[in-house]
């Protein structure tokens, strides 16, 4: 309504310049104007409230009740009537809920304001609904946020005393399965239990130890050479709920450089999918020492009586450390049109290509990779869609190995799925065919580990 006096304002200019108009016409012109004013502002309180959502849950052993009040109460509905039973009393402005079965409903109200609010209700047995509240409370004691989710739950928020993160640790312990942790420490926190660690381990000489956290976990290395005793290994992951890993600390100082090779396969024919980079003819050594034209040049039959093509889509290469994440990209953003529920369209730009996350850890006389990829690509409506990856792979230095394929369908030459991405050098040469029609395209990626000077 803010803007009423203004709007009144300029009504008011607009009918006193009509000064021939009968004073009981310009006052009925203003109160319809008044009313019109009023009655959009409303509207558009509703309008911003309609899409107000609220979620709530409600956990009930069989046969318990339980009373939720309302105001504003304009329509409620529940979705499951075999799992609760339901007593609508007006007067009192209150829903009376009686739980029937184990299992899940949802119990939706509708308010006059257009908000509204859901109840997502679980039905468990006595002993269940006892231990899952139980866990919730302690939960809450220690500071954390709490969502039931039925026989589990969401927990999230900062720990930032010892007392608190023994108790929680223990309970993820305890009950892996019914606890979703997204919980951190914080930095005080992290310092204390690191230092009582470090202390206790200097006590036995054992100097060269390395700790780090990821969220609430807290992992420690020691050297391989001069390992802590058994006993005291025992002791601080029960007392400090750390986990220590044995680890070849002399590396962790020195840099390692990996090269990637992304070679791109397109075949005319899908029945040739089963043919792959490691069937050719060729050493990975060969193609990181002279470029894919070694393996081109060994295989020119196969290739040809098999109409597939090969060619290099990118040579990036990475420095990292052991147990740091590193990405590569090799793609871009690109616009498509999305629409709303008023059917407005508007541009939207979103990552298409590769996505590849690498960790090099140590073990034993090899190094592990552990990598997630990502693909994304225009889908035949226009829109992103893709793939997710999660592995590992153990490498030796200096020799290359595949760590991983990526198959999918290229749009033909005049395809026009999203407009102008031929023109974009790497996307036009990764999506799109070389010729008119769709073709099948893999994408492998050779790597090679070494270590490298500083």
């Amino acid at each position: 309504m803010s803007k009423l006096p203004s709007l009144l304002f300029r009504s008011c200019s607009f009918l006193c310049r009509f000064n021939y108009l009968p004073v009981i016409f310009s006052l009925v012109k203003i109160i319809m104007i008044i009313i019109s004013i009023a009655y959009l502002e409303k509207s558009k309180y509703l309008w911003a409230n309609e899409n107000s959502v609220s979620y709530e849950s409600l956990i009930l052993s069989k046969g318990e009740h339980k009373e939720i009040e309302f105001k504003d109460f304009k329509k409620f509905s529940v979705t499951n009537h075999e799992v609760i039973s339901y007593k609508h009393m007006d007067n009192k402005h209150k829903i009376l809920l009686k739980g029937q079965k184990i299992g899940f409903c949802e119990l939706i109200i509708w308010k006059n304001t257009g908000e509204k609010t859901v109840y997502r209700i679980y039905v468990l047995d006595k002993a269940s609904q006892t231990k899952i509240l139980q866990i919730a409370q302690s939960m809450t004691f220690a500071g954390l946020n709490v969502n039931l989710e039925g026989t589990s739950m969401a927990v999230s928020g900062e720990l930032n005393d010892f007392i608190n993160y023994d108790l929680v640790m223990k309970l993820l312990k305890a009950h892996p399965n019914k606890i979703h942790p997204h919980i951190t420490i914080s930095k005080e926190l992290r310092n204390f239990v690191i230092g009582e660690v470090y202390y206790y381990l200097l006590n036995e000489y054992n100097e060269n130890i390395i700790c780090e956290n990821n969220e609430i976990d807290i992992i420690c290395r020691y050297s391989q050479s001069n390992p802590p005793s058994k006993h005291s290994i025992d002791y601080l992951q029960a007392k400090y709920h750390i986990k220590l890993i044995p680890s070849n600390l002399s590396l962790l100082g020195h840099n390692f450089k990996i090269k990637i090779k992304l070679i791109q396969l397109e075949y005319q024919n899908e029945s040739n999918l089963s043919l792959g980079l490691n069937q050719l003819k060729g050493s990975w050594s060969e193609v990181f020492s002279s470029g894919v034209k070694s393996l081109i040049n060994k295989n020119e039959i196969i290739l040809k009586e098999n109409d597939l093509s090969l060619s290099t889509l990118a040579e990036p290469e990475i420095i990292l450390t052991l147990n740091t994440p590193s990405s590569l990209l090799v793609g871009s953003e690109i616009p498509f049109k999305e629409s709303n529920n008023n059917e407005v369209s508007h541009t939207s730009w979103k990552f298409a290509g590769l996505k590849v996350i690498l960790t090099l850890k140590k073990e034993g006389p090899y190094f592990m990779i552990d990598y997630k990829t990502e693909f994304t690509k225009p889908s035949e409506e226009g829109q992103i869609a893709g793939s997710k990856e999660h592995s590992t792979a153990l490498i030796k230095l200096n020799h290359p190995l595949e760590l991983f394929q990526i198959g999918f369908r290229a749009f033909g030459k005049n395809s026009s799925q999203i407009p102008g991405i031929g023109n974009i050098p790497i996307l036009g040469h990764l999506f799109k065919s070389k010729s008119d029609r769709t073709t099948y395209k893999k994408i492998s990626a050779l790597i090679e580990l070494t270590q490298n000077e500083i």
